[in-house]
């Protein structure tokens, strides 16, 4: 199995690097007034990698959020209990 996981890394850093040395043409990206020039292939990269930042603290943000809302609920619900319980005591007291 490890011989697998060797030959895996091995194709994809030759992706990598073929995808690198076919994109060498430079492209200008501007934002407001700041302007970046770089590869094509490194800002391709730079893009996947903010994506994967992004995205993984959205997912976090989202996990969060619902639990939270969960543990609300659940909060309620115990609060429900027991306000239903000390309505059923007094009523059987009448």
């Amino acid at each position: 199995m490890r011989y697998v996981y060797i030959g895996l890394i091995v194709l994809v850093s030759l992706t990598v690097l073929l995808f690198k040395i076919q994109n060498l043409e430079v492209v200008t990206v501007s934002l407001l007034s700041v302007s970046v020039t770089m590869p094509v292939s490194l800002m391709v990269i730079v893009i996947y990698f903010l994506g994967m930042v992004t995205g993984g603290s959205l997912l976090s943000l989202l996990r969060v959020l619902i639990q939270g809302a969960k543990s609300e609920n659940e909060e309620k619900d115990k609060e429900g209990d027991k306000d239903g319980e000390k309505a059923d005591q007094k009523a059987g007291e009448d």
